[in-house]
Order: structure tokens, then C-alpha cells, then sequence
């Protein structure tokens, strides 16, 4: 939140973590993207980051993504297909923050 909050301009809006359980586990079981689970970054209630995890018996792997750009419509009609409802918050969109300055806020927010 602080890294990307660096980045963001001011109008953007509220960053916040999700703490609480997944939003909607029947949709995120279809596509992770549709429900907002524990640790994603949110502004004004809508999903940032998203966080993904895997895990076996013996290892967990977690990666996260940045949504720099989105396109809703697209997203929406994936959704369809598989039953999930997707309201539409908009159709296409683009945060204003490059790639590079993402890797450099994160770098410069880890502890020594």
C-alpha cells in the first residue's frame, strides 16, 4: 500500500489491504480475478493487487499482479462463459503507472 500509494496521484482514491475472507469464493474459484481475497490491495474498494497461491504438502508459491491496464468488457464475457456474473465498473482502463516505476516503488519500500 505505501509503495503504490507513492505512485498513485492523490484523486485516485483510498489504498487498502483486504483482511477479511474471500468475497465471493464460488467466482474465485472460476477465475482468481473475480472475488477479492485476503491480502489484496484495493482502492475505493476495488482490486489493485491480486494475489495468487498455490500450495502442495510440500511447498507454497504466491505471486501477485499489478492491474495496469484493464479491459472490463473482455474480462466480462471470459466470466460469462463459465456462469460468473461480472459487473461492470467501467470498459477499458489504465492506472497511469508504468511497470518500472511499480519495481522501483516496491524495491525502495522492502526493509534493509
Amino acid at each position: 500500500v505505501e509503495a503504490l500509494g507513492s505512485l498513485l496521484p492523490r484523486s485516485s482514491g483510498r489504498l487498502s489491504v483486504h483482511h477479511a475472507a474471500s468475497t465471493d469464493p464460488a467466482a474465485g474459484r472460476i477465475a482468481c480475478f473475480a472475488s477479492v481475497g485476503p491480502g489484496e490491495v484495493l482502492v475505493d474498494g476495488r482490486k489493485l493487487v491480486g494475489v495468487s497461491q498455490r500450495r502442495t504438502r510440500r511447498w507454497a508459491r504466491f505471486q501477485c499482479v499489478v492491474h495496469l491496464r484493464w479491459a472490463l468488457g473482455d474480462v466480462a464475457a471470459l466470466a460469462e462463459l463459465s456462469g460468473v456474473a461480472v459487473e461492470p465498473g467501467g470498459a477499458a482502463g489504465e492506472s497511469g503507472i508504468d511497470e518500472w516505476s511499480v519495481v522501483e516503488a516496491l524495491h525502495s519500500h522492502l526493509p534493509d
